[in-house]
């Protein structure tokens, strides 16, 4: 701990301190990137993938069997206790929000 002490009062202690941190950092990433740079190439090629997937699911019009299910699953335990005016209410909520896919005020 002296010997710390002794150094931080030397005058060009903070830019040592700069340039032996920046040269560890530089050092650290070249390393990273070289070996990874396989895996590098994996992940944005995975990531297009997934994208163009995305993309194109939400423009097409094929659907994944099932999902309509899976969307409609949580409403009929919810209906189940809910009075008919307002599951006509939201049911028209959802008419609308179909019709206008582009909309997203409330």
């Amino acid at each position: 701990m002296k010997y710390w002490q002794e150094f931080l009062q030397f005058d060009y202690a903070h830019e040592i301190l700069m340039a032996v941190g920046g040269l560890f950092v530089f050092v650290g990433v070249l390393q990273i990137v070289r070996s990874s740079i396989k895996m590098l190439f994996w992940v944005v090629i995975a990531g297009i993938g997934g994208i163009a997937a995305s993309y194109g699911m939400q423009q097409g019009s094929y659907t994944i069997p099932g999902m309509d299910r899976l969307r409609g699953a949580n409403l009929d335990a919810i209906a189940s206790n809910i009075d008919t005016d307002v599951l006509e209410f939201l049911c028209q909520k959802i008419d609308t929000a179909e019709q206008c896919p582009g909309d997203t005020s409330p």
